[in-house]
């Protein structure tokens, strides 16, 4: 009897410890791929004012 109540024991700590880790690697992979959108965003943001920078200083290299 003190066998199956250590089987079944240990069986409740296999599954909780398994459970816990899986929904922290879920939000860990939530986090990061917050974290790569909002930085390919910004990457977004500074590459259209780049170019808008580019494309009207242009004009002023072409006709002095």
């Amino acid at each position: 009897m003190t066998r199956l109540i250590a089987l079944s024991l240990g069986w409740m700590i296999t599954l909780k410890s398994r459970r816990a880790r899986s929904e922290r690697g879920l939000s860990q992979s939530t986090e990061v791929a917050i974290l790569l959108g909002a930085a390919a965003a910004v990457a977004i943001v500074i590459m259209l004012f780049v170019k808008g920078y580019v494309s009207d200083r242009i004009g002023e290299v072409e006709h002095p």
